[in-house]
């Protein structure tokens, strides 16, 4: 793709002189049968047009005879194969050989090439996805930044507005949060910022996080708490994960439903079951729940919001497990250490 061959493996001679050495296309035996597409047999190579004797002396290696064949594939040359002092002379049969080799390199080095390309193609396409996922996560907060705004124009009085002032950089700590753990999900970074949270006061926060996705969907949200005391977690990273779940119910119940969230714990755990009345998770998608980019039926859907669910989980050192049933709901629950 440079235009210049460079030495990919070599074997005899000097070959540790050769892995600096960069031919044009054109220049000496190889660089000529790489230009042409068409092979040199030359058993003197003193009589060989092509061959370059300063390439010779610069790797400090006498060359007596030489067969080169051009590497190609679909067409195009790729490189080529250089068999140097054969103790006899080189002959047809040599030649055969050279080229059923060379055939089966080209067609190996064409198809590394597309696998390349295709995971090349796979992460740009996984960046896209992980931008319009930014993106879609972005709405809601940003929906609340303008209605919040719009009504500190309009406020006179202080208290109020240093409250509304409040919310504002709450949910500009959000968008964040937000992406700051989509960017952690890509690159695999596991950082989880645990202190001691009151889950009572935890859950009350999230509660306004979950009304803003649900009710524009029409649905239903109930709280249950039965353990409200004092636990250890990262409390951004989990409300992302339940805001996460909550959304999913949502886009799954487009007529509307109801979503529940239980609060508990059991023995050293703290245990968030979550679950909707939605139609159930459909069979071709269930073995690949929380791999990334596993989505179904969603118009703006990236398949992100579980496998960033599952990853939280597992970061406190706990898990998620999933229960579902065709027409009957689906119920996520999230355990972590207390």
């Amino acid at each position: 793709r440079s235009g210049q061959l460079f030495f990919r493996t070599a074997r005899g001679g000097r070959p540790e002189a050769l892995s600096a050495l960069r031919l044009p296309r054109g220049k000496g035996i190889a660089g000529v049968v790489a230009q042409r597409g068409k092979p040199i047999l030359a058993n003197d190579v003193r009589q060989e047009r092509a061959f370059d004797p300063e390439l010779a002396r610069r790797i400090g290696y006498e060359v007596r005879s030489a067969l080169c064949v051009p590497i190609a594939h679909g067409g195009e040359v790729l490189g080529a194969l250089e068999l140097l002092n054969k103790r006899t002379d080189f002959d047809d049969g040599d030649l055969a050989i050279a080229n059923a080799v060379a055939a089966q390199v080209g067609a190996r080095v064409a198809a590394e090439r597309v696998r390349e390309e295709r995971a090349r193609d796979e992460r740009l396409s996984s960046i896209g996805q992980l931008l319009s996922g930014v993106m879609h996560d972005l709405r809601n907060p940003l929906t609340v930044i303008s209605g919040w705004t719009q009504l500190m124009v309009m406020e006179k009085d202080p208290a109020e507005r240093q409250r509304i002032c409040d919310s504002l950089l709450k949910q500009f700590e959000l968008v964040n949060a937000m992406t700051r753990e989509v960017l952690d999900f890509a690159r695999g970074k596991v950082e989880v910022f645990r202190r001691k949270v009151s889950v009572h006061v935890f859950v009350h926060d999230l509660v306004e996080a979950l009304r803003a996705d649900l009710a524009p969907a029409g649905v239903e949200l109930r709280v249950r708490v039965s353990y409200g005391g004092a636990a250890r977690f990262d409390e951004v990273k989990l409300r992302r994960a339940i805001v996460n779940v909550a959304r999913n119910a949502a886009q799954a119940m487009p007529e509307g439903g109801r979503f529940s969230l239980h609060v508990s714990k059991a023995g050293d755990r703290l245990v968030f079951r979550m679950s909707d009345t939605g139609p159930g998770i459909p069979e071709e998608i269930r073995a690949r729940l929380f791999q990334s980019f596993a989505t179904h039926g969603k118009e703006d859907g990236t398949g992100l919001g579980l496998a960033i669910v599952k990853r939280i989980a597992e970061e406190h050192g706990g898990g998620v497990d999933c229960r579902t049933r065709t027409g009957k709901g689906t119920t996520f629950i999230l355990s972590i250490p207390a």
